[in-house]
């Protein structure tokens, strides 16, 4: 995987006890001796591969029954001997062309989750740093501890399978020790580490531990937990390391220190507070593009922060490379984009420096009239602008041509623009009667996508949400941004063609009551019939909203009740609550703190979007399926008869 770190290395001695990981360049892959002749070095024949992996496989299923420690605490000859044919075995895959040595590695993690031999070594790790065998120390004699090579070994391992196996970083989230105990050692071992005064042998543990964390927390999946954990309090320390800024950038900066756990609003006004901007500053001036690239991503994460924002345009050595960046063609494609990611998040600020005047000026000219931003581009007003990651282009073009096909006129990027400019994002979201965001934790992670999102949510447009990952609840600054806005579930859980026909009918009725032209697709403003029972989807203001449910639309859209019926029932207190929820047999303290406002939306979202109603009310009320959903029902249904 992109920017995950490895540790493939030949393995000479079966009894080598300090295995160090091998050099790795600063694209996070291993050494071109390793790689770069892969067709030369590759297996004989299929022969060659087979016996290999028979080899992983009859490890694997002696290591969860082989005689693990002696009555010593010690770690066995025999075991040892296991994590060192294990260590022989998956070098040779470092030898074969790159689909074959992926291959090889995915079906070595297959059995190491099958046959329980990575939890395993999980345990191995975590027993040994919390015994601290690892570590001899007498008087003045430092040397490795009697349990230092099955570490090492067990460290290997896991670095190794991470960089390659989703498979593998699985196990290792879900492992309820390793990670909490390895964030704590990272910890203890700091002071001594930015000291120098950490053994070399065991700041190659230090480095394998890191990677692991590092290779782990590159998979969306998997950033919850570390969330959970706190780990950027504990990544942070390293932040200003007295060693080589590559090696630290490697080992901290790529997707979790800065790069993933920035993602984070609170990490990331965090870590600029820690001082990262100076490291990002001199990654950025690397002569390798992938770090420049990943160093001006990382910034444009941490511009988003309001408070970041201030910080980052003090940093005038910094801010001139990114305008250099910017301004020269020569630069990656990802760079400049960064570098242009990072002009636009700050051009409101940027024109109040004398310096940088004129370059938010760039950014602002074509938006801005009359104090506000608005387009001025030409792009023809009314249409469906369609804001998406691109990982999900392919279901995104089918919701594009549906719309079409339903007389609407729809913007996207590979439509519609010759180059992928924040320019013409301004200018598409300007132009739009209504936003379709496709979200996703890809889709939070972008910066792109960020950018997009919130500058809809800025100029006030309608926002539709489509959500396209299956269990995906928007948090953060993109909860914020979407609210209690209706979700509509294109994720596969439910039939695609069921869902179309509600999307169409949510895109011609959102922002205040829009409907189609059927002569130009345009969406044209009509008037809002008050008796509609389709719940409107608001746009937002730029304060922060509340995740609570928005009130019903109108008094008379709650499952056709009377208005009379349905004004007593917003007017419910906590008491007529209760009696209402005591004379239908249903209890719980989520439904205790319903308000009558709340009980209206309810209804409305029963009818209108059944499929979030269920699902509100099993996750976010708790009421048990399927008897607490009669229950309920039945208490919807009985709403009228409780004011009469």
């Amino acid at each position: 995987m992109e920017g995950s770190r490895d540790s493939v290395q030949c393995v000479e001695e079966a009894d080598r006890t300090n295995v160090q990981p091998s050099e790795v360049n600063h694209d996070g892959s291993s050494g071109e001796d390793q790689t770069g002749s892969a067709e030369e070095t590759g297996p004989k024949d299929n022969g060659d591969v087979d016996k290999l992996l028979a080899e992983v496989s009859d490890v694997c299923g002696k290591m969860a029954t082989v005689v693990q420690k002696n009555k010593d605490d010690v770690y066995t000859f025999e075991f040892n001997e296991l994590l060192s044919s294990l260590v022989n075995a998956t070098s040779e895959f470092a030898g074969f062309p790159t689909k074959l040595m992926e291959d090889c590695f995915n079906k070595s993690a297959e059995c190491l989750t099958q046959t329980n031999a990575l939890t395993v070594i999980c345990d191995v790790i975590v027993d040994i740093l919390n015994s601290g065998t690892y570590l001899l120390r007498h008087e003045e004699l430092v040397a490795e501890g009697v349990n230092y090579k099955p570490l090492a070994l067990a460290v290997y391992h896991v670095w190794n399978f991470t960089h390659y196996c989703d498979l593998v970083t699985y196990g290792v989230r879900d492992h309820d020790r390793l990670l909490p105990v390895l964030l704590e050692t990272l910890r203890d071992w700091n002071k001594e580490y930015k000291d120098r005064t950490l053994p070399g042998f065991v700041v190659d543990v230090l480095e394998g531990l890191m990677s692991i964390t590092h290779n782990t927390a590159m998979r969306a999946d998997n950033v919850t937990r570390f969330r959970q954990l706190d780990a950027t309090r504990v990544l942070k320390l390293y932040i200003d390391s007295p060693h080589e800024y590559e090696q630290t950038l490697n080992l901290v900066c790529p997707n979790l220190g800065v790069g993933q756990l920035a993602r984070n609003d609170n990490n990331s006004r965090l870590l600029v507070k820690e001082g990262v901007l100076p490291l990002l500053l001199r990654a950025a001036h690397s002569e390798h593009d992938d770090e420049t690239e990943v160093a001006l991503k990382t910034l444009w994460m941490l511009s988003f922060h309001p408070d970041n924002k201030e910080e980052i345009i003090k940093q005038e050595e910094l801010l001139d490379l990114v305008v250099a960046v910017f301004r020269d063609e020569k630069q990656t494609k990802d760079c400049r984009k960064s570098a242009e990611g990072i002009l636009w998040e700050l051009r409101q600020e940027l024109k109040t420096t004398d310096k940088y005047r004129d370059v938010a000026q760039e950014f602002l000219d074509n938006t801005t009239h009359n104090g506000s931003e608005t387009a001025t581009s030409g792009i023809s007003s009314g249409h469906v602008m369609l804001s998406y990651q691109w990982a999900n282009q392919a279901l995104v073009k089918d919701i594009r041509d549906h719309l079409k096909q339903n007389g609407f006129k729809v913007w996207m990027d590979i439509d519609d623009m010759d180059e992928s400019t924040l320019q013409a994002m301004a200018d598409a979201v300007e132009g739009a009667a209504v936003v379709l965001t496709c979200v996703s934790q890809k889709y939070k992670d972008s910066p792109n996508c960020r950018a997009e999102a919130e500058y809809a949510f800025q100029r006030r447009k309608p926002i539709v949400p489509i959500v396209t990952q299956q269990g995906y609840r928007a948090d953060g600054w993109l909860g914020i941004i979407l609210g209690s806005k209706l979700f509509y579930d294109f994720s596969g859980k439910y039939p695609l063609p069921d869902m179309y026909p509600k999307l169409v009918k949510a895109v011609r009725r959102v922002a205040g009551g829009q409907s189609t032209d059927n002569t130009d697709g345009r969406i044209k403003q009509t008037p809002v019939n008050a008796d509609n029972n389709i719940p409107v989807i608001r746009a937002q203001s730029q304060q922060k909203t509340s995740s609570a449910p928005t009130s019903p639309s109108s008094s008379s859209s709650s499952q056709g009740m009377a208005p009379s019926v349905v004004e007593k029932i917003r007017c419910w207190t906590k008491q007529d609550v209760a009696v209402w929820l005591t004379k239908f047999a249903l209890n719980g303290k989520k439904l205790e703190m319903l308000t009558g406002e709340e009980i209206l939306l309810l209804c409305n979202l029963r009818r209108e979007a059944p499929e979030y109603f269920y699902n509100t009310l099993e996750k976010t009320l708790d009421v048990k399926p399927l008897s607490g959903f009669v229950h309920f029902l039945k208490a919807m249904d009985g709403l009228p008869a409780m004011v009469m």
